[in-house]
């Protein structure tokens, strides 16, 4: 199926406007998630602060060598790689059982989601008019705060709601569906770096 330039440039961003979102949610997530932690680990709250900034620390450090990796290999490589390392690192922080696994995951995480903003960025300017990067940037910015926002009260009432792993077993699914839509919008026009 061939789709055309234009429906592949706008598919593109919905993905990595969804991607920001969750990259930002996971990374705002730490209230919702700490009681479950406390209650199933016994992580205390002095611990549960050190493994969060982890995840913070890495990803600011990762800013800029993000920005190159994605100036060198380009966003049909890098994106791939990012989406299948926020899954593991999903899947790692989501059904860990001990402080170990929840720090591996911050790491991977840190990582992983440190380019989610930086892809929105590249992407704009190179795919649509300078006329509409205001627009499509407030719009990125919109997605951003919506996911910080859901990581509050709709994250902890989501979790009360349906339980931790049906919680974490959506997120993944939504994360594998944004991966397997990237590769296939991608797959249709090879010409992008």
């Amino acid at each position: 199926m061939i789709i055309t330039e234009k429906l592949y440039k706008l598919g593109l961003y919905i993905i990595i406007v969804c991607y920001v979102a969750i990259s930002v949610l996971i990374e705002s997530s730490a209230p919702s998630t700490f009681q479950y932690f406390t209650q199933t680990i016994g992580v205390g709250p002095g611990v549960f602060a050190i493994i969060t900034a982890l995840y913070f620390i890495i990803a600011a450090c990762m800013q800029i060598p993000g920005g190159v990796v994605l100036d060198v290999f380009g966003f049909n490589k890098v994106v791939p790689i990012s989406m299948v390392g926020t899954i593991l690192g999903l899947i790692l922080y989501w059904y860990a059982r001990n402080e170990f696994v929840i720090e591996l995951a911050n790491i991977i995480w840190g990582v992983s989601l440190s380019i989610a903003y930086l892809i929105g960025i590249y992407i704009i300017p190179a795919f649509f008019s300078a006329a509409r990067i205001p627009l499509l940037l407030a719009i990125l910015g919109i997605g951003a705060t919506l996911g910080n926002l859901s990581a509050y009260a709709p994250l902890t009432y989501l979790i009360n709601r349906i339980g931790w792993n049906t919680t974490g077993a959506i997120f993944i699914g939504i994360l594998i569906l944004l991966l397997i839509l990237f590769m296939l919008i991608t797959a249709q026009m090879p010409n992008y770096k």
